[in-house]
């Protein structure tokens, strides 16, 4: 406006486009009409009379307008206008329905798109949970894979059971080809306890609280202690069941002097079975032995792993008990699970568990 002043613009229209843009700019649309000029026109003289003018601006209308433009420029737009165009935008965003409201929104649209976009790249991204079938592939590529840490794999069974259906339509050579876990007898003993909704340390509680139980059916003076005293007493288990001496025996026990393991006595077709190979003192290792050959070994091991390993098998395998080891597998089943007898099981089973039964009321009794 000064500028058009300067160069003696004098033409109406270029002034009011100029004045029009420049108020557009200054109060983003609210600009003022008529007769809120003339409102503001009335207030400004108002203000005139209190405030401090020179004399160029006391003569109104005099010859230098320049310096009366100045004025109203610094004076009155900044305090006058200013604050009416503030109060006039608030009466305006009150008036959802007035047609400026809805050009301010459609014009205001982009720059809010953009900053709602620009939020969301600068907030940091939501952890998004992958479905169960995911983390179920996961594990079984793992599962797949050989061990190179022992807790991911136990995670990892847990996570599964894809390998079940495999395990029942294939024969056990090719699942531990394609399992390699199995290959190690603590991580066999983790499948069998998953396979059983039980933790490990639960069914080794079962195993430990029935030592004393069971030393009391075979009339033991003392408990056994040792690792070896108790894989004894459970292989007592298997001598008390065994009807045909011939049979190759559930769990048997091998002198580490005589020879170590009899690998080339194990007959075709045999079911799991395990060989102890022990000392004076204790179990210097195990092995699972199956159709002639022996599947995994584990050196230094306890009688419960040994105990676990018997039974495992055959719940990780899916076979079915053999005639000749089913009274003593039932029984070790009812000690690790903490489970009775059911009504189709054999009778010399039920006898022996009552026993159990009431060698553990004796012990509790004494105890109390």
């Amino acid at each position: 406006m000064k500028g058009l002043v300067y160069v003696h613009q004098n033409h109406t229209k270029a002034m009011n486009d100029f004045l029009i843009k420049h108020m557009i700019k200054q109060t983003g649309g609210t600009y003022l009409e008529k007769k809120e000029l003339q409102i503001i026109k009335a207030q400004f003289v108002e203000r005139l009379k209190t405030m401090e003018m020179d004399e160029d601006l006391v003569q109104f209308y005099g010859v230098r307008k320049v310096s009366f433009l100045n004025c109203l420029y610094s004076k009155w737009l900044s305090e006058s206008m200013k604050i009416f165009c503030l109060h006039k935008e608030n009466i305006i965003q009150k008036l959802s329905n007035s047609t400026r409201n809805r050009n301010s929104h459609i014009r205001n649209r982009k720059p809010r798109l953009a900053a709602a976009r620009a939020a969301r790249l600068l907030s940091p991204p939501q952890r998004i949970e992958e479905p169960d079938e995911d983390e179920s592939e996961v594990a079984e590529r793992l599962l797949r894979s050989p061990v190179l840490n022992k807790e991911v794999v136990k995670n990892a069974l847990r996570k599964t059971q894809e390998r079940e259906s495999f395990i029942r339509a294939n024969p056990v050579t090719e699942t531990m080809l394609r399992y390699p876990y199995l290959s190690d007898a603590e991580l066999l003993v983790e499948d069998y306890a998953s396979r059983k909704s039980m933790e490990v340390i639960k069914i080794k509680m079962n195993f430990e609280l029935d030592i004393l139980p069971l030393a009391t059916v075979f009339s033991k003076e003392d408990c056994p202690q040792s690792e070896l005293q108790k894989l004894q007493l459970i292989k007592e288990i298997d001598t008390y069941f065994t009807q045909n001496e011939q049979d190759w025996p559930c769990i048997k026990l091998c002198y580490d002097q005589c020879g170590g393991v009899p690998v080339s006595e194990i007959p075709r077709g045999q079911a799991p079975a395990i060989i102890a190979v022990t000392n004076d003192k204790d179990i210097t290792s195990v092995h699972l032995v199956f159709n002639g050959g022996i599947l995994i070994s584990h050196k230094q091991p306890t009688a419960f792993l040994a105990t676990a390993l018997t039974l495992g098998s055959y719940y990780v395998f899916d076979i079915n008990f053999p005639d000749a080891y089913m009274r003593l597998l039932k029984v070790l089943d009812c000690i690790l699970h903490k489970t009775e007898p059911s009504s189709r099981d054999e009778t010399d089973v039920k006898t022996f568990m009552k026993k159990m039964k009431e060698a553990r009321r004796f012990l509790l009794n004494s105890i109390q």
